[in-house]
């Protein structure tokens, strides 16, 4: 019987094939593409006889717990401290997830012990920032970037001059920018007396330009996405403030309203911004006032 032998293309042809066939099997047999990393826990003793508090660094967004043998709940009026207590003795370890709104995740093991001395926790960040990050809902960047940016806008100059002066304060927009998919208003207060500006608040809302005498002013609040605690300000002292929205267009015929106003006493400061400074916006990376 007669062999017949392959030619150098017939052979070249068959050894791609075996290469695709392990190709595709190696392909095949490869891992998700992704792994997991474990968070370490930290373990966390509750008692029945007393209320155990944990004090973070940063407001509570959100908290998850598994067991229904613990109560967890928020003091009322404080931010970032939680109240623990056991609700049955003996029971089973659990855990708990706290989320801050920096955006980290504080992950907890609760076990039960029949007393303890230490009731008070403070949670405190180690240096090597282990913690796990998280996006939280409404939130278009993580918070810690969303300071940082603010941070920037702190040390720009500026390049708008639109101020209000009232009771000896002076609110100034020195600049509107883009960033993050945000609207960053960059703004300046000062306090040109004596007294000094105890923990203050900021109201931003849009208004009618033109308002009639003994009728109401149709006013829309506007929730900022981001914005600098106003602390106290100093008797003749200056305070950098970041505000940051969700991109919008002021209507026609309306404009925008900042107001400044100390928590404590009557001291206020309107701002008035017509719509055409907001198109003056920079993009914040890029810009260099």
């Amino acid at each position: 019987m007669r062999r017949e032998s392959w030619g150098f293309g017939q052979r070249m042809l068959c050894l791609m094939g075996l290469v695709l066939l392990v190709v595709v099997g190696s392909l095949r047999a490869q891992e998700p593409g992704f792994h997991l990393e474990g968070v370490v826990s930290r373990s966390l003793p509750v008692t029945g006889r007393k209320m155990t508090n944990v004090i973070f660094p940063v407001n509570i967004a959100a908290g998850v717990r598994v067991s229904r043998d613990v109560l967890v709940q928020k003091v009322r009026g404080i931010e970032n401290v939680i109240e623990l207590k056991a609700l049955k003795r003996d029971f089973a370890p659990t855990n708990l997830s706290v989320y801050g709104d920096d955006g980290r995740l504080y992950s907890f093991v609760l076990h039960y012990v029949e007393d303890t001395t230490v009731l008070d926790y403070r949670v405190v960040s180690d240096s090597s920032g282990g913690l796990s990050t998280v996006r939280l809902s409404g939130w278009p960047m993580a918070p810690e970037q969303l300071r940082t940016d603010a941070r920037l806008l702190a040390s720009r100059h500026g390049f708008l001059h639109c101020h209000a002066t009232n009771d000896g304060l002076r609110l100034t927009l020195r600049g509107v920018y883009l960033c993050d998919s945000l609207l960053w208003l960059s703004l300046d207060l000062r306090d040109r007396t004596s007294m000094g500006l105890g923990i203050g608040g900021l109201r931003i809302s849009t208004e009618d330009k033109r308002r009639v005498k003994r009728t109401a002013t149709q006013e829309l609040e506007i929730t900022p996405v981001f914005t600098d605690r106003i602390g106290a300000l100093p008797a003749s002292g200056r305070l950098a403030i970041a505000v940051a929205l969700h991109p919008f267009v002021v209507g026609h015929g309306k404009r925008l309203v900042l107001e400044v106003f100390d928590r404590g006493a009557d001291r206020q400061v309107v701002l008035r911004v017509r719509g055409k400074w907001l198109l003056k916006a920079r993009n914040l990376l890029t810009s260099k006032s």
